[in-house]
């Protein structure tokens, strides 16, 4: 939290500057786009990750743990160990930092979330709306509150926030306008500010950045939220650099490498696969008598019939022969 509340408060004593404030403002939100198009173009022509500012699509209740990063010698509390938004874009990196046992649900915003959405309490009963009203004028958040009324402002915005999300659907930051959002970049088709996420070394995603969004989705049971990827484990991309690999040792005569099968995880749909399974899983699925039980996948290749099995229901045990690992 660090991080924000120093741009915000920054950002603050720019925009009350008489006469070129807001002018200063708006030329710093253009540069800083034109930096972030040239960064992500040179991050992603390195080739070992992709692009950044990629938008996935995916379950929000897959993002179920908290990034764990604490910077050395720093301390902090489990809610703000996360990485710097902007150092850190589209790097790897080693290290325990996604070996989490904090939850996002446990957040102090997500459970005021719940309190307004499932018990239709009001914020001032929540936690959060006490940390909030008791950091007024202190700089100990990002959200500009130095008063009553920026903190009722605040609690208006959110109010709208969630009923946008439940008549109109998830949409792409920039494809949403509400009042009391300030000029940025989240309002730009391909650097909006989405909700971030890191991917540990097996392949979880782990909750970076965008708390009211994500909470939002997750309580009121929506299938899909734009995210973006901010960091990688290392030894999750070790594992991508292999997939890479098997998919350019298939080539043979294609003027580009393949896999068998397409990978399930969605970080992995940038390696070409020579056959997405669709067509197959349905025929399977329409002789199925049960959607629940044991099922035996034999000669499972990277899984894809065991993922849809379990989505409908089953136990699965996979087994593949790769005798070169």
């Amino acid at each position: 939290m660090g991080y924000h509340k120093t741009k915000a408060s920054l950002r603050k004593a720019i925009e009350s500057v008489p006469g070129v404030g807001a002018g200063i403002v708006s030329a710093y939100v253009k540069l800083k786009l034109a930096k972030r198009i040239v960064q992500s173009r040179f991050v992603s022509s390195k080739g070992a990750v992709p692009d950044p500012e990629t938008i996935y699509w995916i379950d929000p209740r897959r993002i179920r743990l908290h990034t764990n990063f604490v910077a050395q010698g720093h301390e902090a509390a489990p809610e703000d160990r996360v990485f710097d938004p902007e150092k850190d874009k589209g790097k790897v990196f080693d290290g325990d930092w996604d070996l989490a046992d904090f939850e996002f649900c446990q957040m102090e915003v997500y459970q005021a979330f719940e309190e307004v959405i499932l018990r239709q309490g009001s914020w001032e009963q929540t936690p959060f709306y006490r940390t909030l009203a008791a950091g007024i004028g202190t700089g100990a958040n990002p959200w500009h509150i130095n008063s009553t009324e920026d903190l009722a402002a605040r609690f208006l915005y959110l109010d709208q926030l969630i009923e946008s999300v439940r008549t109109q659907g998830y949409k792409l930051a920039h494809e949403v306008s509400l009042p009391g959002e300030a000029e940025s970049l989240e309002k730009h088709g391909r650097f909006g500010s989405e909700i971030s996420v890191n991917i540990g070394r097996d392949g979880l995603y782990l909750f970076q950045d965008g708390r009211h969004r994500l909470a939002i989705a997750q309580i009121l049971g929506l299938e899909k939220v734009s995210v973006k990827v901010l960091v990688r484990h290392r030894k999750w991309v070790v594992f991508r650099n292999y997939l890479q690999s098997l998919a350019a040792s298939r080539s043979g005569a294609s003027d580009r490498p393949v896999l068998y099968q397409q990978p399930c995880h969605p970080d992995l749909v940038d390696i070409p696969a020579a056959h997405g399974c669709e067509d197959r899983f349905a025929a399977i699925r329409t002789h199925l008598d049960e959607t629940r039980g044991m099922a035996l996948d034999i000669g499972a290749n990277l899984g894809y019939f065991c993922h849809g099995l379990e989505d409908l229901g089953f136990a699965c045990v996979a087994i593949e022969h790769q005798p070169q690992i």
